[in-house]
């Protein structure tokens, strides 16, 4: 098996930085790299209330560790990350030919329309402003992954196979 490099899998055993997570869990996973915890926690109650599951970390180098085992339904990370730019860590995901199709969302402090275009030449399909309305990344992440479970008018979860097969 060929493998890019710095993408080496873990071993299933004893790694408690990468947990074993199956591959419908991982068609539902949202990570995120996000240094501010008030938006983080923000961010995470959204998100989980939407179905998905949702990691956070703080740093690159975290996101990295996780993404050698784990492929996100979408990935979404700080441009003014410490530890490495979030353009830098979205080019290294769309360099890697397991990751490359994951959607990269990037959140950015700045708003200069040269953020904008650096974010969309490394394949990040949004670049947002900071701060940004929770409900509008919300609906950023349900465009470029539908959330795996809605609830019906009656706050019943429904799969969105059951919702396809209704249309």
């Amino acid at each position: 098996r060929q493998e890019k490099k710095g993408f080496r899998a873990h071993a299933a055993a004893g790694n408690s930085a990468s947990p074993a997570v199956s591959r419908e869990t991982q068609q539902s996973i949202v990570l995120a790299v996000e240094s501010d915890a008030r938006c983080a926690e923000t961010m995470r109650g959204m998100l989980q209330q939407d179905g998905y599951t949702v990691v956070i970390v703080s740093t690159a180098k975290e996101a990295l560790d996780i993404l050698r085992s784990t492929i996100p339904a979408v990935f979404i990370a700080e441009v003014e990350s410490e530890d490495m730019s979030g353009q830098d860590l979205c080019l290294i995901v769309k360099r890697n030919e397991r990751l490359q199709r994951v959607p990269v969302i990037l959140l950015t402090r700045s708003a200069q329309p040269a953020d904008y275009s650096a974010s969309h030449q490394m394949g990040a399909v949004v670049c947002m402003a900071k701060p940004f309305k929770p409900e509008r990344l919300l609906h950023v992440v349900r465009l470029v992954a539908p959330p795996p479970a809605m609830k019906n008018a009656y706050g019943a979860r429904v799969s969105n196979g059951a919702i396809e097969r209704t249309l």
